[in-house]
């Protein structure tokens, strides 16, 4: 648990509504601290700290692929104070992938604001006996389901994000689940694994390095950091294209002004040109779009693209 900013005493704050916020918001984060979820979330907090004048708590609640996080936000009181950093796995793909699922994330939260989305990149070993996408298809149709991918475990992004390029490639891998993305990282350089689906943000260090080879990107748009490496549209696969996506979201009765207060915030806080320069080299995209009006039906989109991804897989937890 951390306090994230502080704004300068007096800071003019217009069009808020009567006084709102008036005290400390607490944002609840479904991942452990250190990753790169948590780093996106603190980086928001912060930012809107200062635009807001009031300090935020970050409260760290991992566990149970962010349904610990997303069941205490559900029952939080609708105020305006508790807040929640959402993901495509707690309000889209976590409904359709626990079998035991108490929650409605569309009924039970208000969407406030898109945020981030984060995309992929696929990389295999220095070693691999494949050297660019096209010849990694050739090779998994070839072996149906021979060749292996890494994962930091069933139901994480990087598994759903390889069962989607399964379905619109029409290629079958077998899936290697570990306890955590350092582990699998380790052994995918090691040679043990073929393949498998991570951030830009860690990736890069370790192709620069020669320790890994990327083959190619699931954002809309080449990443500048990885000139020449294709994004996955390109190379023929545009269902294939995703993003891990986070967003802010307010508990369902959240007061409407309030809502409008935080919407505006966060725009302003996306239009930071220094958070900008930073989403680009990360290979991040900034959700400038997706405001309080927007966003929820793109969560509604979401979940439906996502139920259809994991009922197809027949991933269950």
């Amino acid at each position: 648990m951390a306090m994230a900013g502080m704004a300068a005493m007096g800071l003019s704050r217009p069009g808020h509504a009567a006084g709102y916020p008036s005290r400390p918001l607490t944002l609840y984060v479904p991942f452990a601290a250190g990753g790169i979820a948590d780093s996106n979330a603190r980086l928001v907090a912060e930012k809107l700290a200062g635009r807001l004048g009031q300090p935020f708590v970050v409260d760290n609640r991992p566990g149970a692929g962010g349904n610990i996080a997303l069941g205490i936000a559900t029952r939080a009181a609708p105020d305006g104070y508790s807040l929640m950093f959402g993901t495509n796995g707690t309000h889209a793909a976590n409904r359709y992938l626990y079998k035991d699922f108490p929650y409605d994330p569309v009924r039970d939260f208000v969407p406030v604001h898109g945020l981030f989305a984060d995309f992929n990149v696929l990389v295999t070993g220095t070693a691999a006996p494949f050297a660019t996408f096209d010849e990694f298809l050739a090779q998994a149709r070839k072996r149906p389901g021979q060749l292996t991918y890494a994962s930091a475990g069933v139901g994480t992004a990087q598994h759903l994000v390889a069962e989607l390029l399964q379905q619109v490639a029409g290629i079958r891998l077998l899936h290697v689940p570990y306890k955590g993305a350092g582990l699998a990282m380790n052994d995918l350089m090691a040679g043990t694994v073929d393949v498998m689906f991570d951030y830009p943000i860690t990736s890069l260090p370790l192709i620069g390095a020669g320790k890994l080879r990327p083959l190619v990107t699931t954002g809309p748009q080449p990443l500048s950091s990885l000139p020449g490496v294709p994004t996955i549209a390109a190379a023929g696969y545009p269902g294939a294209q995703s993003s891990v996506w986070s967003g802010l979201f307010a508990p369902r009765g959240t007061p409407a002004e309030a809502v409008t207060v935080l919407s505006e915030a966060c725009g302003r806080v996306l239009a930071d040109p220094a958070l900008q320069a930073r989403a680009s080299q990360n290979g991040t995209e900034l959700l400038r779009d997706l405001d309080a009006r927007a966003f929820p039906a793109f969560v509604v989109a979401e979940a439906g693209r996502w139920q259809g991804i994991v009922q197809s897989a027949h991933v269950q937890l």
